[in-house]
C-alpha cells in the first residue's frame, strides 16, 4: 500500500498560502476576522438592542396608525427606526460604525488600532455604506407609516 500523506501535505502547502509575517503585532483572533472590527460580545449586544428597539418602534408606529394620529407625529419614528436598523446592520456585518470611523477594532482582546491602512479604509467604507443603508430603509419605513 502506497502512503499518499506526504503528497497531500505537499499539495496543501502549495495551494494554501502561508502567513509570511510571523511577528504578531496585533490580536491573534484577528486572523479569522480580517474584515471585521466587532467581537462577539459587541455583536450580541447590538442584536439584542436592535431587535428590541425595532420591535418597540414598530409597535409604536402601528399604534399611531391605528389611533389615526397626524402624519407629522408618525415622521418622528425616523430616529428610533434609524438607530435600531443601524444596530441590526452592525451586528449582521460585524462592523461597528464608530470604531471604523476611529480606525479601531475590538475583537475580544480590547480595543486596538487597525494596523493595516488598507483594511482601515475598507472598514470605513463599509461603515459609510451601513449608515446610508440604514437611512434609506428608515426613510422607506417612515414613509409607509406616514402615508397609512
Amino acid at each position: 500500500m502506497v502512503e499518499i500523506g506526504w503528497f497531500v501535505r505537499v499539495v496543501a502547502s502549495i495551494l494554501i498560502p502561508r502567513n509570511m509575517n510571523t511577528q504578531e503585532h496585533f490580536c491573534r483572533r484577528n486572523r479569522e476576522a480580517q474584515v471585521y472590527n466587532l467581537g462577539e460580545s459587541g455583536r450580541r449586544w447590538r442584536w439584542l438592542g436592535g431587535l428590541a428597539s425595532l420591535l418597540a418602534t414598530l409597535l409604536a408606529g402601528c399604534m399611531l396608525v391605528y389611533a389615526r394620529v397626524d402624519w407629522l407625529w408618525r415622521v418622528a419614528l425616523f430616529l428610533p427606526l434609524f438607530s435600531s436598523i443601524l444596530l441590526i446592520l452592525q451586528a449582521r456585518t460585524r462592523t461597528c460604525v464608530m470604531l471604523a470611523v476611529l480606525g479601531e477594532w475590538e475583537l475580544g482582546c480590547g480595543t486596538q488600532r487597525v494596523p493595516d491602512p488598507d483594511l482601515e479604509n475598507r472598514l470605513r467604507r463599509r461603515a459609510y455604506l451601513l449608515v446610508c443603508s440604514a437611512v434609506l430603509v428608515s426613510i422607506a419605513v417612515t414613509a409607509l407609516f406616514a402615508i397609512c
